[in-house]
């Protein structure tokens, strides 16, 4: 969060008088409030900021930098009944209901424009990826008067396939590791038997039944047996070799028209089910930075977005994957002092550039204590995974989970809001013993349980998606 400057609320709100005072209110002129608190005694939000979608930890960073840039948030959330208006965070004006059966649909479309108008909102954001594309084909809707904070239509469906993806990468400059396309059983062959262990994922999520993120794979046979029992396959399957290894996040955003874009680089130095567990800032090395901007330009991504990074120890990074939107890190990014909130509303011109509120916390990690819990329970229980890294016994796990309750930075937990960090700990705690009680008692539970927001995954692999199957050789950056 951003540094107080020592300044008192009275001084804050007689400087906001005189600003306001001065300027047209039609001008987006309002930066960062130099206090500490996310609301100021006298200081009257002007902008508003509408979020739509489920209540997740990057709601919770983005609701907190608008409200310290002088923005009234208010959630519009989907399935909700409109009890808990605005329990989520004090940082929230209101939590508005949304009947989840009019996503998709025009009659979703105009219910949200007439909350936009109602509310007369200045932006409108949202952070799943189906939900961006719905209202990015409806763009012409809400704008001008209302900025809809996402990327072209274009762009978001010309990245959808994760093969597209690593295609437009080995021509921005990143390093690409061998891939292998698999449709059927039969193709298995192809993959060379010293490139095991391999971790395979779809091309595209919705096409595969059932529904996979990324799966691992010691040997052919074990694979063939996954692949010949899959109901549908509706896009290639991409296999990599598996590399445990730390990942590199490298959050940004961007402007429309491209005059504005700011990236930063985060090292994550242990996963749990795939997922970052620890966040901590690093250099971000110039020819991944201009890999990364050759991309983003290619394809006109606007507003914020995250590359996911493959960097085995001392070595180059590999190019993963690219979300167009907030991800599941964005609160501990921002908790480290980036805020791609803020960065955002002054991408699209609603807010100047704020340079003093950006200055990065020190290199402590950032994590979600109440995902180090878990990560420690499923240790005492014995089931942390290969991919889980780094690999280490029993006790050096509970140790390094101890050590990070202990020094590491909650993402969720702030003073300010005491509201939004309850809420969130106490929501992800009920969740997580329901899911534990239907595996223990349910005997027809899957076993899996469910996942309160969760995050963007973290592949182990990278590669290139040749159309002919053969293998590629890893590209110099």
């Amino acid at each position: 969060m951003p540094r107080s400057t020592g300044l008192s609320t009275a001084t804050v709100s007689r400087f906001w008088a005189l600003s306001t005072k001065r300027k047209s209110p039609s001008v987006r002129t309002i930066s960062h409030l130099p206090g500490g608190d996310y609301a100021p005694v006298g200081v009257r939000p002007s902008l508003t900021s509408l979020i739509f979608g489920l209540w997740s930890p990057a709601w919770l960073a983005w609701a907190r930098s608008c409200r310290a840039a002088g923005f009234d948030v208010h959630l519009l959330n989907i399935g909700s009944d409109g009890a808990r208006r605005s329990r989520y965070s004090s940082c929230l004006s209101s939590s508005l209901p949304f009947d989840r059966e009019l996503i998709f649909r025009p009659e979703g479309i105009d219910a949200i424009r007439r909350q936009v108008e109602a509310l007369g909102a200045d932006c409108l954001t949202a952070n799943r990826i189906e939900h961006i594309e719905w209202l990015a084909a409806n763009r012409g809707v809400f704008e001008p008067d209302c900025k809809l904070i996402a990327s072209p239509y274009e762009a978001l469906v010309a990245l959808q396939s994760k093969r597209s993806q690593l295609d437009i990468a080995a021509s921005a400059g990143f390093r690409i590791l061998p891939t292998w396309l698999v449709v059927n059983a039969d193709e298995v062959d192809r993959i060379p038997p010293e490139s095991y262990p391999v971790a395979v994922r779809p091309a595209e999520f919705d096409q595969v039944i059932p529904k996979f993120k990324v799966k691992s794979f010691e040997t052919p046979d074990e694979l063939a047996r996954f692949v010949g029992g899959l109901g549908v396959i509706g896009s290639p399957l991409i296999a990599q070799p598996f590399m445990p290894s730390p990942n590199m996040l490298v959050h940004g955003v961007r402007s429309p028209d491209g005059s504005f874009v700011e990236f930063a680089g985060f090292r994550v130095a242990r996963k749990f089910r795939d997922f970052a567990l620890t966040v901590e800032r690093c250099d971000l090395p110039s020819e991944v930075e201009t890999a990364c901007r050759r991309f983003v330009d290619s394809c006109g991504i606007a507003g914020p977005f995250h590359f996911d990074l493959l960097w085995p120890e001392g070595d180059s990074p590999y190019f993963l994957e690219i979300n167009p939107r907030l991800g599941g890190t964005s609160g501990r990014v921002a908790a480290l002092g980036f805020h791609e909130a803020r960065l955002s509303l002054a991408a699209f011109g609603l807010t100047d550039y704020p340079p003093a509120s950006m200055a990065f916390a020190s290199r402590r990690r950032a994590v979600e204590k109440t995902a180090v819990v878990r990560h420690a329970w499923h240790t005492i229980q014995g089931r942390i995974r290969p991919s889980d890294y780094p690999p280490a016994s029993t006790i050096g796990h509970l140790t390094q989970d101890a050590i990070s309750l202990l020094r590491d930075r909650d993402s969720i937990f702030d003073w300010r809001d005491l509201r939004g960090s309850a809420w969130y700990g106490s929501g992800r705690a009920m969740r997580i013993t329901r899911a534990w009680l239907r595996r223990k008692f349910d005997p027809r539970s899957s076993g899996s349980g469910t996942e309160l927001t969760p995050e963007p995954k973290l592949d182990t692999t990278a590669g290139v998606s040749p159309v002919d199957n053969a293998a590629v050789r890893p590209m110099e950056s």
